[in-house]
């Protein structure tokens, strides 16, 4: 019936979901891979490579598009009405019991947990280090991934609706505030184990956001992106007045 037919929906996105995360995670190893090879001396290759940097641009690129990006997740009204728990399927009753009323699933949650991995993954302190690290072992330094190339390929992936001037979704919001907080967090609670570089770069990626969040005509954005740009805007101005703070105690 109708009711089954929901479930199933709902349980073949949640494993489509799985299985674009674990896709993500493989892609995300590329960015800032290293080849390590276990030869003898003088077999002539050389024992720690770099992953060719366009192999790794293209993996940025493939996380930047169908996982950051505004089209990544940019579900029909109509499809997201359908993602519940029926208490018409036999799974799903166990769940709930039956009688209970249809569950509607914080899909916005799901997709944020993803995209949560991501940048958990690709702004860590551990692929800052590799990146800084493989520029040094290349011949030429234009072959190289650079760090700042990944910041600024993340920065416009995630905040793109700030030069487009369209809305500020509530999934764009979601990702947008995680990429917000890990750069105030570089400021705020600068991790040991987080590259000097890596601190510079992000401070100056806070600066660069906070004058774009200045320049967002507000006024065709909805209430809650206003609100959303608001605290964004707040949030790194905390950021960037803290170390001062600290420093003058």
């Amino acid at each position: 019936g109708a009711g089954e037919s929901y479930s199933v929906l709902r349980r073949n996105f949640t494993r489509g979901l799985n299985e674009a995360s674990q896709g993500a995670l493989y892609a995300s190893k590329y960015v800032g891979g290293l080849t390590t090879l276990r030869d003898p001396a003088g077999s002539g290759r050389q024992p720690l490579m770099p992953v060719d940097a366009a192999k790794q641009r293209a993996a940025l690129d493939m996380l930047a598009n169908e996982v950051l990006s505004t089209d990544s997740f940019n579900f029909p009204p109509a499809f997201l009405r359908r993602m519940a728990v029926s208490t018409f399927d036999i799974e799903d009753a166990k769940e709930l019991g039956r009688g209970a009323p249809p569950l509607d699933l914080p899909i916005d949650q799901q997709v944020l947990g993803l995209q949560r991995g991501v940048l958990d993954t690709l702004m860590s302190p551990a692929i800052a280090q590799r990146l800084l690290n493989n520029a040094a072992k290349v011949d030429d330094p234009k072959d190289a991934l650079t760090l700042a190339d990944l910041y600024a390929r993340l920065h416009g992936a995630v905040w793109s609706e700030l030069k487009s001037g369209k809305d500020i979704t509530l999934f764009r919001r979601n990702l947008q505030r995680e990429y917000a907080a890990r750069d105030a967090g570089a400021l705020l609670l600068p991790r040991g184990s987080m590259p000097a570089d890596a601190r510079a770069l992000m401070r100056v990626d806070a600066t660069k956001l906070r004058s774009e969040l200045a320049r967002v005509p507000t006024r065709q954005l909805s209430a809650e992106a206003k609100a959303h740009v608001a605290e964004m805007t707040s949030l790194l101005d905390e950021a960037q007045k803290a170390p001062i703070v600290r420093q003058a105690i």
